[in-house]
């Protein structure tokens, strides 16, 4: 892959799973690759394991105690925040480098768990779990717009395979990129939250008043210009919730708890062992296999969330199902690349070119 690659443009059949969806690379001004979407190579793996493995399917299902992890590690992480509002900054951010990322990261794949609607069988309940759990990651409504974009990304796949950037960028622009990339998008969440709101608040009140034929809104900012399905009401509950939570935690404890939960959720998805999930999911391994497992020592500590090629197969299995889902077919899993913790993704991507995206394509 050219070091010149910039970009990702995602082209799709309305977001919707189909082997004609395809990634447009742009390597450079006057280079472009098709890449086939990826969300084919699950389906096609999950139809060969339930024909050979029948019993897989007895693993989906709902687990609601994952919504005691989110009653545990959400009062915990605040309750760090606040203890912080006294403390030197440096000390904010030893925090949040240490435990606040664990923290941070637990919640975010509680969060993935409401999204996929697999705590509680109401789609109510798994949108407060989406909500709460990214709460103090996100100054804005993100998890309204994950719930859709997410899903979507389960077509698609490699759309998150230059996220940081091409794998053979300079060290420098890997370590900028990883470091940077989360707080752009929070502010940009953010921004954009301001604007989209209110805008979708008066475009409902004069439709509902019949001044205006068209139910959607004026205009849709990035990134709702992409899904303009997520700009509903959620949006405007989701919005309140996160703004009073973080308003709470300023005025309990000034800028150290929202410093503390700032750098936690950039560190958990970004220049961190941990924040190589990132990179470890979708970024190119092995011809053929657009997404990566990792299988870490205290795997539960992350909820599973490792078993990344188990779960793209199965989306309808639970975090704590997923490892049984390997036991039962290893012949599907043991033979794909994998790693074996965050630290070696951590040393792979910033010592390592990856692999051309030609060499991906070839049979």
């Amino acid at each position: 892959m050219s070091s010149k690659s910039k970009t990702v443009t995602v082209v799709a059949d309305d977001g919707m799973p189909s082997r004609k969806s395809v990634t447009l690379l742009q390597l450079s001004k006057k280079s472009k690759i098709e890449l086939p979407e990826q969300g084919y190579w699950h389906r096609e793996r999950k139809k060969a394991i339930l024909k050979k493995y029948p019993q897989v399917e007895k693993l989906y299902g709902n687990e609601p105690l994952t919504a005691l992890i989110l009653a545990i590690v959400l009062p915990i992480h605040t309750y760090i925040s606040i203890a912080l509002a006294e403390q030197p900054l440096w000390v904010a951010l030893l925090a949040s480098f240490t435990i606040g990322t664990l923290l941070s990261f637990q919640l975010i794949i509680v969060a993935h768990e409401g999204t996929h609607e697999l705590v509680f069988k109401s789609q109510f309940g798994n949108r407060i779990m989406n909500m709460l759990g990214h709460m103090p990651n996100w100054w804005g409504p993100f998890g309204n717009f994950w719930w859709s974009e997410h899903r979507w990304h389960h077509s698609v796949v490699v759309d998150k395979c230059l996220r940081y950037g091409p794998q053979n960028a300079p060290l420098l622009r890997k370590t900028l990129f990883t470091f940077l990339f989360i707080h752009v998008v929070n502010f940009i969440i953010f921004v954009s939250s301001i604007f989209q709101v209110p805008i979708y608040i008066i475009s409902t009140i004069l439709y509902h008043l019949k001044l205006r034929s068209n139910p959607n809104c004026f205009v849709y900012f990035p990134p709702y210009n992409r899904f303009p399905v997520c700009v509903s009401g959620w949006m405007v509950i989701n919005f309140i919730i996160t703004n009073i939570y973080h308003a709470s935690l300023f005025y309990f404890g000034g800028w150290n708890p929202i410093i503390y939960q700032t750098f936690s959720s950039g560190f958990c998805n970004g220049l961190h062992p941990i924040g190589m999930r990132q990179v470890q999911e979708h970024y190119l391994l092995a011809k053929k296999q657009p997404t990566t497992s990792v299988y870490p020592p205290f795997s539960w500590l992350y909820l599973h969330i490792g078993h990344h090629v188990e779960h793209h197969d199965f989306a309808k299995i639970p975090w704590n199902r997923l490892p049984e889902l390997r036991r039962i077919a290893p012949d599907f899993y043991d033979n794909l690349k994998y790693y074996n913790s965050y630290m070696e993704v951590l040393i792979y991507f910033f010592t390592n070119d990856g692999i051309p995206i030609n060499i991906f394509l070839e049979n």
